[in-house]
């Protein structure tokens, strides 16, 4: 969903936008314009809260086209380091076709277009952070469900992207940011959501992890695929 706040006596200050439980702080532009994508994890039954910094509010309807077709799953955190979801459509190992992240995060008119000549389900990562910007960070895995859908199983997991294959500094050990908190939000297509909070646990610093350690699968729940 796009928003456009159009204010130029707000020109530079920050804003907060509530939606699905989540509040997230954006800077109105030095011309008072902001553009902003908001990805729907949470559907549309509830509105989006727009709060200004001088405490004036309003509501916006939540609005957007086929979110029957969809479903999605996203994480939040606060802590200022890169998590990168991923996901493993049909079975894919790390790197192939199937395999959706951050660095293999596809878009959304390249998955529709082969949803609908295959009629087979697939997605992409449809929002990206790194962990840099002020308030919340959030990245959204979106599934597409084709017609010819499959009952199965999408797995999921959770990079601690900044702590890479051999940690050090304050990402490891005892360091401040050793051990990071994240909520997350599942979003099935016909409306149901499931929610929850995990926490990365610290690694020794110098101490090389195995591929299973990173990319943790049991950091978040899998994405359950039904015959349709």
């Amino acid at each position: 969903m796009g928003l456009r706040i159009d204010s130029a006596c707000r020109a530079g200050e920050f804003m907060q936008i509530r939606y699905g439980g989540v509040d997230f702080l954006r800077r109105i532009g030095d011309t008072g314009v902001l553009y902003v994508d908001l990805d729907l994890f949470a559907g549309t039954g509830q509105p989006v809260e727009l709060v200004f910094h001088d405490a004036t509010r309003r509501a916006v309807p939540a609005d957007a086209k086929d979110m029957d077709r969809v479903s999605k799953v996203a994480v939040f955190w606060r802590s200022p380091v890169n998590l990168d979801l991923h996901a493993f459509e049909y079975s894919a190992n790390l790197g192939e076709s199937g395999h959706r992240s951050s660095r293999f995060a596809g878009d959304a008119a390249t998955t529709l277009a082969r949803v609908k000549e295959s009629s087979r389900s697939q997605g992409f990562i449809s929002t990206v952070a790194d962990g840099t910007s002020a308030g919340v960070h959030m990245e959204v895995y979106t599934f597409v469900h084709g017609e010819q859908e499959q009952a199965g199983a999408i797995g999921l997991s959770l990079d601690f992207e900044t702590r890479g294959d051999v940690p050090a500094g304050e990402v490891c050990g005892t360091g401040q940011l050793a051990s990071i908190v994240y909520d997350f939000r599942l979003l099935s297509r016909d409306g149901q959501t499931a929610s929850g909070r995990g926490a990365i646990r610290p690694a020794a610093c110098g101490v090389p992890l195995a591929q299973p350690a990173r990319f943790q699968q049991t950091s978040l729940p899998t994405l359950r695929l039904r015959r349709n």
